[in-house]
């Protein structure tokens, strides 16, 4: 089977190679026919000379290839200083989920009144300021960035893996969600994309999989796992394997504190990474059944069997 890579690039070179070329002659050597302007619209946001003259010297299959490997490391020097004075470019999830639990904690020990008011004002805009820096981020880099197909993509797979800034405390980690969920995985294997948006805490949170707990079954994860991100709604799975997904998932959410205390027997099967967290103590150890398939209780290994029936469980 194709690699996922493989498959994004024939796919992307038919698509654009077949568009129409019988546009209209240009007058002057670089300004681009009505089909090369279009076609340069749909792997970038607009055009201009530069992208006109390249693809006027390389062709569109060469200018597509180079677009494959070009990222956005190579924005302008203006550009690049601007986006390197915000918080989020120097700040992962943890850290600053950290930062707020704590000052969350703080605040809501403050008695009630006109001091308690001002921090929780400043905290409320401090969260603002990380999401408005998230977007400032992803806008200078669509305009600017000559790794334009990159940028088109990262905006496409946001959109399929979307969450919502105002829920909860997601304007804190909308920006890492971004530049470690998605923006490393737009050109790899769909399943990698899959898992990191899984193991961020934005999308736990987002879609309540944080409170997903073996005896607390919270489906919404599940559901939107198979309805939106992976099968569709048409994808020929039942309610049943939408209880059985969550079963799978449970465990699986975010901590921003200390390690909790397990059993000796739960220790190895602990797996923490910045602000995320699978919780052996809160997870589903039995049997599930899954679109068919047995999936043995193991822990947080099962996730990989769900995606793929082909890994095992059993030596885990």
């Amino acid at each position: 089977m194709m690699s996922r890579t493989i498959e994004l690039r024939v796919v992307l070179l038919i698509a654009t190679l077949a568009l129409p070329a019988c546009g209209i002659a240009p007058m002057h050597r670089n300004e681009p026919s009505s089909s090369d302007a279009f076609w340069l619209n749909r792997i970038a946001y607009g055009i201009n000379t530069d992208s006109i003259a390249l693809l006027h010297a390389q062709g569109r299959a060469r200018y597509l290839e180079s677009q494959l490997t070009l990222r956005n490391e190579n924005l302008p020097d203006e550009i690049a200083k601007q986006i390197a004075t915000l918080e989020v470019s120097h700040s992962d999830a943890a850290t600053l989920l950290a930062k707020m639990n704590a000052e969350n904690k703080r605040i809501n020990a403050l008695a009630d009144g006109a001091d308690k008011d001002q921090a929780r004002k400043a905290f409320n805009e401090h969260g603002n300021k990380l999401a408005y820096e998230a977007a400032r981020r992803h806008v200078l880099r669509a305009i600017y960035s000559p790794a334009q197909l990159q940028e088109q993509m990262t905006w496409f797979w946001l959109n399929h893996f979307s969450v919502l800034q105002n829920k909860a405390n997601l304007r804190w980690s909308i920006a890492d969600y971004e530049e470690r969920a998605i923006r490393p995985h737009v050109f790899g294997r769909f399943r990698d994309l899959v898992m990191a948006t899984l193991e961020h805490p934005a999308m736990l949170q987002y879609l309540d999989n944080a409170q997903n707990a073996v005896g607390h079954l919270n489906e919404n994860y599940a559901r939107e796992l198979m309805e939106l991100h992976t099968l569709g709604v048409d994808g020929g799975y039942t309610q049943q394997d939408v209880q059985e997904l969550a079963r799978v998932l449970t465990g699986v959410g975010v901590n921003f504190g200390d390690a909790p205390k397990l059993k000796r027997e739960w220790k190895a099967l602990y797996r923490r990474d910045g602000a995320f967290e699978f919780n052996p103590a809160r997870h589903d150890f039995g049997t599930k059944t899954l679109l068919g398939q047995s999936i043995r209780g193991a822990g947080f290994v099962e996730i990989g069997r769900a995606f793929d029936p082909s890994i095992s469980t059993n030596d885990d």
